[in-house]
């Protein structure tokens, strides 16, 4: 995608693969301003519950037994006294953003016109220019079929190796035969898909999705940052978008967990959410949290000030390559 997540020096993505897999080593990064200072790995077990708050389900908290979790788009409806209720943890909300997506009723174009007059006309000048340099069509292809996984994973591979997402989230399609494994399987069973944009046959922007009940989840994407002037990240995602609104069995379009400004622009819907660790009440993790909030108090603060001397425009077009 074409925007860098606000709080990318506090945390290390979304945690995705674990969401999916329910278990393993969460990386809480320790950083100040872009540094990254140290990391510590979490044996956690992770609970994603935007699934239901996208599809407007009543949320059931997981009960604290002692075992550690990472909870993922907890809406902020849920108070941190019933999330604790039943175990004795130290609750830490580490990330707040809002879990946006897309209600995909209706048609493309009545979603467009929901955009300003700005907006609408720099979306399509986007397009418009990259369909020119394109030679005069988009090549986007789409990747559903278990024998194009092979295909779809090594032009996507090469995408993401080139990512911000990679390079400073760790939150890149992930490399692996066993990643290939289940995605295929899910692709197998109709419960993913890839695509990818290409510019003179060469892949320069991807998106892998999941099935999640009635909608679909974007899991992994981003761009090759040296295209960024062509804005492939933006335009890819229009793409995708109106395949969505095109699909009568899509009934919406979740951008997934993470605060992102392209996730605010183009949502229909959001809930206020939180990332949250459950952790037992030891001392070592009493450290970490007291450190983590520290360094997240002192980056929010370089934040304001860079906000102030107009910085942070310019760092995150240098991030993006522009």
């Amino acid at each position: 995608m074409s925007q860098t997540q606000s709080q990318v020096s506090t945390w290390r993505g979304s945690s995705r693969a674990q969401a999916k897999a329910g278990g393993g080593l969460f990386q809480l990064v320790f950083r100040l301003g872009p540094y990254e200072l140290a990391r510590k790995g979490l044996d956690l077990t992770t609970v994603d519950l935007g699934d239901a708050a996208v599809a407007g389900k009543d949320i059931d908290l997981p009960q604290f037994d002692g075992r550690e979790l990472l909870l993922t788009s907890v809406p902020d409806r849920e108070s941190l006294a019933s999330i604790c209720k039943g175990g004795d943890a130290l609750v830490y909300p580490f990330y707040r953003y809002d879990r946006c997506w897309v209600t995909t009723e209706g048609d493309f174009e009545t979603y467009l016109a929901s955009f300003s007059k700005t907006s609408r006309k720099g979306l399509r000048r986007r397009v418009r220019h990259l369909t020119s340099v394109s030679g005069g069509e988009l090549d986007i292809r789409h990747f559903a079929d278990a024998d194009e996984m092979g295909v779809y994973y090594a032009d996507a591979r090469a995408v993401s190796a080139k990512t911000f997402q990679e390079k400073l989230m760790d939150d890149g399609l992930p490399a692996g035969q066993d990643f290939i494994e289940e995605m295929t399987s899910h692709a197998r069973h109709g419960r993913c898909y890839g695509s990818i944009l290409y510019l003179d046959d060469k892949p320069i922007s991807y998106l892998h999705c999941e099935k999640r009940g009635s909608g679909w989840l974007a899991v992994y994407g981003g761009f090759d940052p040296a295209y960024a002037k062509l804005s492939p990240g933006t335009v890819h995602l229009l793409s995708i978008l109106e395949r969505s609104f095109d699909d009568r069995l899509c009934a919406f379009f979740d951008f997934g967990p993470g605060r992102s400004d392209y996730k605010q622009s183009f949502a229909t819907d959001a809930v206020p959410s939180s990332d949250i660790l459950l952790l037992r009440k030891t001392g070592l993790n009493h450290l970490l949290v007291r450190t983590h909030k520290a360094l997240r108090k002192v980056t929010r603060w370089g934040g304001r000030v860079a906000d102030r001397l107009q910085l942070k425009t310019l760092i995150r077009q240098k991030i993006r390559g522009r």
